[in-house]
């Protein structure tokens, strides 16, 4: 106590800034440090969160992407299947030599790729709306509501052009 004297510090002062400054950190950690490591942990697991929904829309995403391609070869092969069923409906009437026959066989020709087409473009612009719907979903998931319509529009075109 005496060297404390000597140094020009008086020991109750000196405790009891040694408590006060006990009693600041307590209360800094009760009431300010606590509550922020709260806020942090929150957000970290709301990022978290939000990658892992981004993960699963990725994924919704290439299987959409294959099923419409699944749709896309399935229709070609229907539509291949279609053409060489009318080509042979023509080679039949042809063998026949009936005109009127073969008349009515091009106008099925053409009414089946006309059909053919017809449903191939309602696949294909079924699986481009579906696929522009989880690109919406996936950017409000990754980007949150900060969006405005236009951009959102702008990528769904960019990734559907990216796709042909």
């Amino acid at each position: 106590m005496d060297l404390i004297e000597k140094l020009g510090l008086n020991g109750w002062i000196l405790a009891a800034q040694v408590v006060n400054f006990l009693l600041l950190l307590f209360i800094l950690k009760k009431f300010l440090y606590k509550p922020i490591l709260d806020v942090l942990k929150k957000r970290e697991d709301k990022i978290a969160k939000s990658l892992t929904d981004a993960d699963a829309i990725t994924e919704r995403l290439k299987t959409a992407t294959k099923e419409s391609e699944e749709i896309i070869a399935t229709a070609n092969r229907k539509s291949l299947a279609t053409i060489e069923e009318a080509n042979k409906r023509v080679e039949m009437l042809r063998q026949q030599g009936l005109e009127k026959t073969r008349e009515e066989a091009k106008k099925i020709l053409v009414s089946a790729k006309e059909e053919i087409e017809s449903e191939k473009n309602k696949l294909v612009s079924e699986a481009k709306k579906e696929l522009a719907g989880l690109v919406m979903l996936a950017t409000k998931k990754v980007v949150g509501d900060s969006v405005d319509e236009k951009t959102n529009d702008k990528i769904v075109n960019k990734v559907v052009s990216d796709l042909k």
